[in-house]
């Protein structure tokens, strides 16, 4: 799974705290796009988009949950 940058899950992160404050994903992309903070690719934000991006970004935290293995116990033999 590759590494997202500092800058994409800090967008990511604000999304998905926005949405947890109650706003509606049609108050995020207007909150995004009153402070001139577009998408990746220069665009504004719509609600369609900020629930699909906050969905997939959700989806990767869940699968990166899943993908972590623990050690708990290393046995050495010689």
């Amino acid at each position: 799974m590759t590494t997202l940058s500092d800058p994409k899950v800090s967008r990511l992160e604000l999304l998905t705290n926005l949405h947890s404050q109650g706003m509606t994903d049609l108050q995020i992309s207007n909150y995004l796009n009153d402070r001139e903070m577009y998408t990746p690719n220069g665009k504004k934000y719509y609600p369609e988009l900020v629930y699909g991006t906050r969905k997939k970004y959700k989806n990767r935290k869940i699968r990166q949950k899943q993908n972590k293995k623990e050690i708990t116990k290393i046995d050495i033999h010689f």
